[in-house]
C-alpha cells in the first residue's frame, strides 16, 4: 500500500523554483494546472476505470506524506487526480465537484475532497497548451492534432519525439480496430508473418 501513494510511472512530480510561471513553460501548461502557484505539482493518472473515492483518498494521503516528507507549507504541494475516463456525473455530485469556470477540470466543495481537484482531458478545450493532456483521451482528430503541436515544439528532444510518434502510432492503430477489427487484425497478422520471414 505504501508505495502506491509514491510518484510512479503513472505519475508526473514537477518542481518550480518559483511560485510564478516563466512565460513559455505557462503556454504550455495544461489548464487547471498552469493556474496553481504551488512550488510542487503531484499529477496522479487514473486510467481505463472510472474515478473512485479510494482514489481521491489515496490523492489525499499521497499528499499529506509528500508534505511531511519534504518539509513543506500546505501551499508548497497542490496534487491533481487526472482521470482519463468518462465523467460520472452522479459520483461526482457525491463528492460535491462542480466544474470550475475552465472546461474539464472540477473542484469539490468537500472538506476531504476539496485539495484535489479532477481534470477531465476529453473536456479540456482543444487548445496548444492541453495538447500534453489530450494526447491520452480525446477524439481521434483532435489527439492526432494535439501529437503534432507537441511534436512542433523547437525545444523538444529527439527521444520524447520519438516515443510520441510511437504513442501516435498506437493511437491510430487503435481507431482503425475499432473502426474494422476483422481487417485490423488481418494486417496485423500479415506484418507479423513478413516480418518473421525477413528475420529467417
Amino acid at each position: 500500500m505504501e508505495e502506491r501513494l509514491r510518484p510512479d510511472k503513472n505519475n508526473v512530480l514537477i518542481k518550480r523554483p518559483t511560485r510564478h510561471w516563466q512565460e513559455e513553460a505557462y503556454n504550455r501548461t495544461p489548464d487547471g494546472i498552469r493556474d496553481s502557484d504551488a512550488l510542487h505539482l503531484l499529477l496522479f493518472f487514473k486510467y481505463e476505470e472510472p474515478v473512485c473515492f479510494e482514489d481521491i483518498q489515496t490523492s489525499v494521503i499521497a499528499r499529506f506524506n509528500y508534505l511531511i516528507e519534504n518539509e513543506l507549507d500546505e501551499d508548497d504541494l497542490e496534487v491533481f487526480l487526472i482521470s482519463t475516463t468518462p465523467l460520472q456525473y452522479n459520483v461526482l455530485n457525491e463528492w460535491g465537484y462542480k466544474q470550475t469556470d475552465i472546461p474539464g477540470v472540477y473542484r469539490s466543495s468537500d472538506p476531504l475532497c476539496e485539495i484535489i481537484p479532477i481534470i477531465f482531458p476529453g473536456e479540456l478545450k482543444n487548445t496548444p497548451n492541453n495538447a500534453l493532456l489530450k494526447v491520452i483521451v480525446s477524439p481521434k482528430n483532435e489527439r492526432m492534432d494535439a501529437f503534432e503541436t507537441i511534436n512542433a515544439i523547437p525545444t523538444i528532444t529527439k527521444k520524447v519525439s520519438k516515443e510520441l510518434n510511437k504513442l501516435k502510432k498506437e493511437a491510430e492503430n487503435e481507431e482503425d480496430y475499432f473502426e474494422n477489427p476483422w481487417k485490423y487484425l488481418l494486417n496485423s497478422a500479415k506484418k507479423k508473418a513478413l516480418l518473421k520471414k525477413e528475420e529467417q
